[in-house]
């Protein structure tokens, strides 16, 4: 199966390992929050589902005159945002191009080494001609 198939069954499951074996005078909150998301594969079709993200809390309603019957609170948000996943294959001139500037690389910084190596033994030769060398 294609990767993002697999991702969007997964987004579906947020809410699947929530414990609901709790005392019957809890209160729950549940906090939703779903972006947009569209994924796009090679052969450009196109999936819109969304991602889900969830917060929740539980608690016990309490007043002076004792304890509230329980509920049940849903609060959602939709972004405004969408998260888009595209499947880009790079060119081939990419490849290529990384290729030169490694290659480019490597003979720059052998020839500074080279430079180097040989403006060095230079200097100790003349030290050598002259006498100076001690």
């Amino acid at each position: 199966k294609q990767w993002y198939q697999r991702r969007v069954r997964e987004a579906f499951k947020a809410l699947k390992n929530l414990r609901r074996d709790m005392p019957v005078e809890i209160s729950h909150d549940y906090q939703l929050k779903l972006v947009p998301t569209t994924f796009i594969d090679q052969n450009k079709r196109k999936t819109e589902t969304y991602q889900c993200t969830y917060g929740y809390q539980n608690f016990i309603l309490a007043s002076p005159r004792g304890v509230l019957p329980p509920s049940i609170i849903f609060r959602y948000e939709i972004s405004p945002m969408e998260i888009k996943y595209q499947y880009v294959r790079k060119p081939l001139y990419h490849l290529l191009t990384m290729n030169c500037a490694i290659i480019g690389g490597v003979v720059t910084v052998a020839g500074l080494i080279d430079k180097i190596l040989f403006n060095t033994h230079e200097l100790i030769r003349q030290k050598v001609l002259i006498g100076k060398l001690s």
